[in-house]
Formats: structure tokens, C-alpha cells, sequence
């Protein structure tokens, strides 16, 4: 430890106690490393389920903007040809999360 001259009330452990402690931690894992493995696979389901979730959210989000702008654009008379063709792109996309969030869960 230095002294900087600030003033720190956090309390001083030992190496030796953070040693013992994670070889404990350590030792438990690997005794009930089935029920260790299973809790990791759910945490990492959940983790990328919830960024599948996220991300197709967002393919939603932009799906909507997209036909909103597809309607202006036929309205209008213009062209909206790559709109359209940006539409067919994200509903493909869409498709493959939706399915990977349905393995995922099996």
C-alpha cells in the first residue's frame, strides 16, 4: 500500500484469504459441475436470446419505417425500387433470427 495522501476506509484483505477463498470457489464449481454446466448454458441462452430479442426488435422498428416509406414513395409516383428491395432483405433477416431464437430454446 501507498501512501497518496487520500484518505481510503475500504477494508485490507489478505492475498492469502483471496487464495483460499477462490480455491474454495473453484473446488465447489468442479464438485457440482453439472448443476454448474447447466446454470452457465441458461446464462448464455439468455444472454443471446436477449440479443436476438434486441436485434429483431430493431429489424421490426426498421421494417415499419420502411413501409411507411414504401406507401409515400408509391404515392407519390416515385421509384422505390431499392425500399422495396431493402424490405424483402429485412423480412429474410427477420425470418433467420426468429428461427434461431426458436433452436436457441430447445
Amino acid at each position: 500500500m501507498e501512501n497518496t495522501g487520500l484518505f481510503c476506509d475500504a477494508r485490507t484483505v489478505l492475498e492469502s484469504t483471496i487464495e483460499q477463498v477462490l480455491v474454495t470457489a473453484i473446488n465447489q464449481t468442479l464438485c457440482d459441475k453439472n448443476f454448474f454446466l447447466v446454470t452457465l448454458q441458461n446464462n448464455i441462452k439468455t444472454v443471446l436470446n436477449r440479443k436476438n430479442n434486441q436485434t429483431l426488435a430493431g429489424i421490426v422498428k426498421r421494417l415499419e419505417e420502411l413501409q411507411i416509406e414504401l406507401l409515400k414513395m408509391a404515392n407519390s409516383k416515385a421509384d422505390y425500387k431499392d425500399v422495396a428491395e431493402e424490405i424483402y432483405r429485412l423480412r429474410e433477416e427477420k425470418q433467420r433470427f426468429s428461427r434461431k431464437a426458436l433452436d436457441g430454446m430447445n
